[in-house]
């Protein structure tokens, strides 16, 4: 997917940080524990106090994350930040939501899986899918 802005992905994961921890330990006991370390972990803290929320809006064939993608929408967190479409065709950045997914986007809103009706009866194409990511911004 083409990205947009600048920004950069930050891994928030309890495992990430209970491994920094544990190379901190092993530095402390060793003696080998700085300032750099203690810079390195203020510069994270910093990094995430810019963390930003991206939504991807994914219209879908069915309510199911392995269907086709029928339209694809992208609001970045920046001033003006409108939604843009990300293609007019079937070149999708991503052709199912199961990819997104894969690219790391987490679903935040699953489409009504009740009774299907038609696009001409209501004012929704396909199903919908609200995906978001969370990443510093520059």
């Amino acid at each position: 997917m083409k990205e947009m802005n600048s920004h950069t992905s930050i891994n928030l994961q309890p495992a990430s940080i209970k491994l920094w921890i544990e190379k901190a330990r092993t530095k402390v006991t060793e003696g080998r524990f700085s300032e750099e370390d203690l810079n390195e972990l203020a510069s994270n803290c910093d990094m995430n106090s810019k963390l930003r929320q991206r939504l991807l809006y994914l219209h879908a064939d069915t309510p199911s994350p392995r269907s086709g993608i029928l339209s694809m929408y992208l609001v970045e967190p920046v001033p003006g930040g409108a939604a843009v479409r990300l293609s007019a065709g079937p070149e999708f950045a991503y052709k199912t939501v199961h990819e997104a997914l894969i690219d790391g986007w987490q679903i935040v809103h699953f489409p009504d899986h009740r009774a299907a009706v038609s696009d001409r009866e209501i004012d929704i194409y396909g199903y919908e899918f609200v995906l978001q990511k969370l990443e510093t911004f520059s």
